[in-house]
Parts: structure tokens; sequence; C-alpha cells
């Protein structure tokens, strides 16, 4: 089902990885993305997947779009959403060449992550904010 090809394509997106498995898990998270209804309670979940999967795949326009859409059917309050959107967003911009959007979405990213550290409802996407913040740190040594 849609929620499995979500999960599985995700979990795999969540660090670099060989072009194979990338291609493969783009293609999960793309295939629960188009087969869910815009505006249901999952629909910002696959869209932030489906731009992961374009942001491994280099593709950074589709991956750009994909976390607006995400973010465009998230409430501001919505720390998970928020914080994994605003970090992905910052390693796009980074690779795009964008260094001011990309400071403004880190530091989103970093408050977010910041709400929900210590939060006992932990799950897989704050350690994914947390890698992808990493994953930016590193990028701008």
């Amino acid at each position: 089902n849609q929620s499995t090809y979500e999960r599985v394509g995700k979990g795999a997106l969540m660090m670099p990885s060989n072009q194979s498995q990338t291609d493969i898990s783009r293609n999960y998270v793309l295939k629960a993305l188009r087969d869910e209804k815009k505006g249901t309670g999952y629909y910002p979940w696959f869209c932030f997947a489906a731009a992961l999967g374009e942001y491994r795949s280099k593709n950074y326009k589709a991956a750009e779009l994909h976390c607006k859409e995400s973010l465009s059917n998230t409430r501001e309050t919505h720390l998970h959403h928020n914080g994994l959107n605003n970090a992905l967003l910052s390693l796009i911009y980074l690779k795009t060449d964008q260094k001011s959007k990309a400071i403004e979405a880190i530091g989103i990213a970093k408050d977010c992550y910041n709400g929900l550290k210590d939060n006992r409802n932990n799950n897989h996407d704050t350690i994914l904010i947390q890698l992808l913040v990493k994953e930016y740190e590193s990028a701008i040594l």
C-alpha cells in the first residue's frame, strides 16, 4: 500500500546511497504520492518523501517543488513537517547556489529539531531531520 511504499522508500533515502538503491527508492515514494489524493493526512508526508527521492536523484527543481507542496499543506506548528522540509530545502538551496535561502531554511529546521529532541514521541522523522542537518553542516565545511 501507499504508506508502505513511502516508509520503505523514505527509509532507504535517509542517507546518500548508490544509484540503483536511489532509483528504486525514488520510484517507491513517487508511486505513493501519485496514488494519494491532495488534502489527505498523508499527502504532505508523501510530498516530502517524493522531494527526498528527487533530491537524492539530483532533480533539485522537482525536489524543491515537492517540499513547497508539502509545506503548503502543513500547519506551521507541525514541527516534523516543517523540520524535514526545511532541512531538505537547505540542501537543495546549497546545491542550487541560493546561500541566503539555505541559511534561512537550516535555521528553521534546527528550531524544529530543538522543539522535538526531548519529545517522548520522537521517531525516525526526528532522526531524519538530524541527519539532514548534519548533511548540510558537512556540505558547508
